[in-house]
């Protein structure tokens, strides 16, 4: 199911420079992140809330330069796990996928 949404999701135009036949996209990495969450994580999470455990998706960019004035944006896509702290007194509560805290970097031109 995960797959299945990573690669329906759009890729955005970067540049309109080369449109209509545009090379320059990159997927939407908010969206797929936010349909991770909400569409994919919640039965996921249901699993493994015996285990104290959850999932959820994360996006991150780096920019590697390459010492010659110029580099390269590189995105990661993670999927998160993480172990819920103890707690006796009540149920396991896990967090709502729209308040996660995902970081989503945009690039500083």
């Amino acid at each position: 199911v995960a797959a299945g949404i990573v690669r329906g999701t759009k890729r955005i135009v970067c540049c309109g420079s080369c449109f209509p036949n545009c090379c320059c996209t990159f997927p939407d990495y908010k969206a797929m992140v936010a349909n991770l969450n909400d569409n994919w994580a919640p039965s996921i999470n249901a699993e493994l809330k015996q285990h104290r455990i959850f999932v959820d998706a994360f996006h991150f960019w780096i920019y590697v330069a390459n010492g010659s004035g110029g580099g390269s944006r590189h995105d990661f896509l993670l999927i998160r796990i993480k172990h819920l702290p103890e707690n006796k007194n009540e149920g396991v509560e896990l967090p709502a996928s729209k308040n996660n805290d995902i970081i989503d970097n945009e690039p500083v031109m």
